[in-house]
């Protein structure tokens, strides 16, 4: 029991004591820039709990780059403290709906959308029509012939050709559904590496369908 609290303490990368430096560290950081911008002890600290009672939602996205992190939050928290000379109850409700956003679970395309060079006035009102999957052709594909004696077959051979993993990637994105996001936290694998096994079970499927 005392070597099994050792390692937990002093020895995994993940310590409870770097957890609690980084926690300390961020609140302290956050607390600072709402005083500064906001001026408001009470204000402020209605942010950082509402942000912390929001960690229900999921856990936020980040960016790999720690600056690049820690800008991203600056502004976040800038625009949430700003937000207070509206209305408390405004800020709270941006608060909210900021977390929703980086928890992943908002409805926004999956990385490997295409992304348009020339914006429209549709980008400025954050809407536009989903963008079709590379894969699409298999994906319209398998709406109508997914239970079909060529199609099972043909996965039948897929299965045979490929590897667990790859075949099990291919089973969540195009019968399942699953987005991109969704496959990494599953299989703790990046988008370009999931791709590359929907590449290769799209390419064997829609030759051996002749799609």
């Amino acid at each position: 029991m005392k070597d099994k609290l050792k390692r937990i303490l002093f020895e995994k990368s993940n310590n409870i004591f770097i957890l609690i430096a980084n926690v300390v560290i961020n609140i302290t950081w956050v607390f600072l820039l709402g005083l500064f911008i906001n001026k408001s002890l009470i204000n402020t600290l209605v942010i950082i709990v509402v942000w912390s009672l929001s960690l229900i939602m999921g856990k936020a996205k980040h960016y790999k780059s720690p600056l690049k992190c820690f800008l991203m939050q600056v502004l976040f928290f800038s625009s949430l403290f700003l937000s207070t000379y509206i209305n408390i109850y405004v800020a709270c409700v941006f608060t909210v709906y900021t977390k929703f956003l980086l928890s992943g679970n908002a409805d926004i395309e999956d990385e490997e959308a295409e992304i348009e060079i020339s914006p429209s006035f549709k980008d400025l009102v954050l809407w536009k029509p989903q963008n079709e999957s590379v894969h699409q052709p298999l994906i319209d594909y398998l709406k109508y012939n997914a239970i079909t004696d060529e199609y099972l077959e043909a996965e039948r051979l897929l299965k045979e050709k490929v590897d667990t993993k790859t075949y099990l990637i291919y089973k969540r994105r195009f019968i399942d559904g699953y987005s991109y996001e969704r496959i990494a936290e599953e299989f703790n694998m990046p988008n370009p590496r999931i791709k590359e096994c929907l590449d290769k079970c799209y390419y064997f499927l829609i030759g051996r369908l002749n799609i």
